[in-house]
């Protein structure tokens, strides 16, 4: 009898087994219950399995309980990288974002890895190949980034985010009463940081030690209120900002095509220029705007897009012409003369919602305004297409645009600066002068740069009180080229002049360029203009005949003196002329 209780308890624990996954320490946990019930059976501890374990062998005394076999678990497929996010005096970032994106690709990771209360962090399974690993923290000015081609595990990687400090305060109503619910932002150039809280307290942190514009807004019994204070540095006391009644206006717009007809169904967004990154968005009335200089993007289906700077001072009703669109029909094929699909075709300066992707066999039809426009194909993998301008009519679709993807080149290289300390976060441009690829150097002020097109590129940097040189390089496809940028002390010289053809003042984009940058200015009706260059020497200066540098244009020679300023007469007729700027890079 005690025997076939025990085989009765034997089936019972197989059978447990195999109605759950992973059931080892219930299926252990079983066998020492049974024990305590029949003397045969030998009580053994708990085990534990392995991540990888999906059957083991339990032994009840010489009889098997259950046959868990051990299984080796799975590598982890690519490489990982572990180290450590600090600020610049060695302190640990806990809870820091991390990320990951393929250089060049401007496609971000989505995986929500944080580092530790130490700082450190573990990332896995990434593919071989150039990555940008970098992270982000609450606390910190800006994101630390390293540019590097993984081919193995690495250890210990440092991740530098300097440290801001905060501006925080309460925001109130002119009688005192606290904001129940606010909108506040703190700003300087090409920066903002904002916040929006159901108080009237804040803390906005993670800002360096400049001054700032801090501005919040707040709403009571259907009242809209601002306040503004300038000149705010982090790290000061509480701040108190007193609200008062805001002016806001709607903007109305009417629409219509060329034959006087009303479009309907537009959809109207709006971009503050004075750099505060309001925006404000509407069906076609933006309503809440103040007063200011704006851009406008006017979007609906079948009419090219339309985007242009509008300044508003009160309520009005804005009526546009929108166009309908020309078509344009072609085909995208990689450097071999084979077809590509998936390709994204890009008309330049225009919004990025205009992006389609090529069909099979690469095959493409783009709507695009009907006036001369330029097109250009990209896709990972390979270097974009030359831009070709292109310009179709309303009456027939332009046939037979070929864009032709070119075999990718890779460009590295150091930014270094007047003192030979490394260039972090400084934006570099990478390309003919129209279009260009832009990025960002890491914290050893490096860069690295994958998907350029063969042939000589200009190389120029950005820093506070520094240029130069603007390098140029010729890439090879196949091939990693180097370089590196010293960066020289800028010796500014502030330009006046005035622009004239037969004597006569004229309107029109301009700039100049040497070894030491490229530096643009607008000469107004009267043909005067104004800019500073970083030193003197030879420049070349350059006048437009359009708004883009891809546009002819009519160059000549200045020697520019060691002086604090220097003035300069333009006449338009004594520059020679040559088809685009990219003609001073051969």
């Amino acid at each position: 009898m005690v025997g076939w209780v025990v085989c009765a308890l034997v089936l019972a624990l197989v059978w447990r087994f195999r109605g759950q996954r992973g059931g080892v320490s219930e299926v252990a946990q079983s066998a020492s219950e049974v024990a305590v019930s029949d003397a045969r059976l030998e009580p053994r501890p708990t085990l534990q399995a392995s991540p990888g374990a999906e059957r083991e062998e339990l032994r009840a005394g010489s009889e098997p309980v259950a046959v868990v076999r051990e299984v080796p678990a799975p590598p982890a497929v690519g490489s990982s990288v572990r180290g450590f996010v600090l600020d610049l005096e060695g302190r640990p970032y806990e809870g820091a974002t991390l990320f990951v994106t393929e250089v060049g690709s401007g496609s971000w990771s989505s995986r929500d890895d944080r580092s530790a209360a130490d700082g450190s962090f573990t990332l896995t399974g990434i593919a071989p190949g150039p990555w940008r690993i970098g992270a982000s923290a609450d606390e910190a000015i800006d994101t630390g980034f390293v540019d590097l081609e993984l081919v193995a595990d690495i250890e210990g990687l440092e991740l530098r985010l300097p440290r801001g400090a905060c501006i925080g305060g309460r925001v109130v109503w002119s009688d005192g009463e606290p904001a129940a619910a606010i909108e506040v932002q703190a700003r300087r150039a090409m920066h903002a940081l904002s916040t929006e809280l159901d108080s009237a307290e804040f803390e906005l942190c993670g800002l360096p030690d400049e001054a700032h514009v801090v501005e919040a807004r707040a709403e009571r019994d259907g009242v809209k209120g601002v306040a503004r204070l300038d000149d705010v540095r982090p790290g000061g006391p509480a701040l108190e900002l007193v609200l008062a009644p805001e002016t806001l206006f709607d903007v109305e717009f009417v629409l219509r095509d060329p034959s006087g007809a009303e479009i309907a169904g537009a959809e109207v967004s709006a971009e503050a220029l004075d750099g505060s990154f309001d925006s404000l968005r509407g069906r076609p009335r933006l309503a809440g705007m103040r007063a200011g200089r704006w851009e406008l993007t006017i979007e609906v289906r079948g009419f090219s897009a339309y985007r242009g700077e509008h300044t508003f001072e009160q309520a009005t009703t804005l009526e546009l012409v929108l166009e309908p669109p020309a078509e344009v029909r072609g085909v995208v094929i990689d450097a071999r003369g084979q077809g590509v699909s998936r390709a994204y075709l890009e008309v330049l300066d225009m919004p990025a919602s205009s992006l389609v992707q090529s069909g099979r066999e690469g095959r493409f039809a783009l709507q695009v305004p009907a006036r001369p426009v330029q097109l250009r194909a990209k896709k990972s993998g390979h270097a974009p297409s030359e831009s070709v301008r292109v310009r179709a009519t309303l009456a027939v679709p332009l046939e037979g645009v070929v864009l032709e993807l070119r075999d990718s080149c890779r460009l590295d290289g150091r930014v270094l600066l007047p003192d030979g300390t490394p260039g972090a976060g400084l934006w570099l441009e990478v390309g003919p002068f129209h279009p260009f690829e832009s990025l960002q150097t890491d914290q050893n002020g490096s860069f690295m740069l994958a998907e350029l097109p063969p042939g000589t590129h200009a190389v120029r940097v950005f820093a506070p009180g520094a240029s130069g040189p603007l390098h140029f390089v010729t890439l090879v496809p196949g091939q990693t080229s180097t370089l590196e940028l010293h960066l020289e002390r800028d010796d500014p010289v502030r330009i006046r002049g005035r622009l004239t053809r037969a004597g006569r003042g004229l309107a029109a984009e301009l700039g100049f360029v040497s070894a030491r940058g490229l530096v643009r200015a607008k000469a107004d009706a009267e043909g005067r203009f104004e800019l500073e260059l970083p030193s003197p020497g030879t420049w070349t200066t350059f006048v437009l005949d359009g708004e883009s540098l891809d546009t002819a244009a009519r160059v000549g020679e200045q020697a520019i003196p060691d002086a604090a300023s220097h003035d300069i007469a333009l006449e338009l007729d004594s520059l020679r002329p040559i088809g685009t700027l990219d003609e001073l890079l051969r």
